[in-house]
């Protein structure tokens, strides 16, 4: 399945269980035991989440939870999202706490929106 992705950016992205690294911080879990996935990811500014293959999710052991979310009908209906998290995604050297939704099988991993500073470099990653 093709999935379109703005200006053709892909980018390559680690992604690590937050409560791992928290854990490293203090000294009681070694740096090789941070749960990590390295993925190829496109931009989605219209999503607000790391969307990604489930596998991803499952070998970083995120936390799955429900968010009810505001649905954009008028009559004032509510969202239930299935989110996973906290996850840390590191893109072009800066960190970045997200939460993460499962892909439909077959999809591109995308990077919803969050804060990119204008460090950010995709050289090389084009396509």
């Amino acid at each position: 399945m093709e999935q379109a992705i703005e200006n053709n950016i892909v980018a390559r992205v680690d992604v690590l269980n937050s409560y791992d690294e928290a854990l490293n911080r203090q000294g009681l879990l070694a740096a090789e035991s941070v749960r990590r996935v390295t993925l190829n990811a496109g931009m989605n500014s219209a999503c607000p989440y790391l969307s990604m293959p489930k596998e991803s999710i499952d070998a970083l052991g995120l936390l799955g939870f429900n968010l009810t979310e505001p649905d954009d009908a008028e009559d004032g209906s509510r969202v239930v999202q299935k989110v996973f998290g906290p996850a840390t995604l590191i893109i072009s050297g800066h960190s970045h706490d997200v939460l993460a939704i499962a892909s439909p099988p077959g999809a591109i991993t995308t990077l919803g929106y969050f804060s990119l500073d204008d460090s950010f470099d995709p050289s090389g990653t084009s396509r």
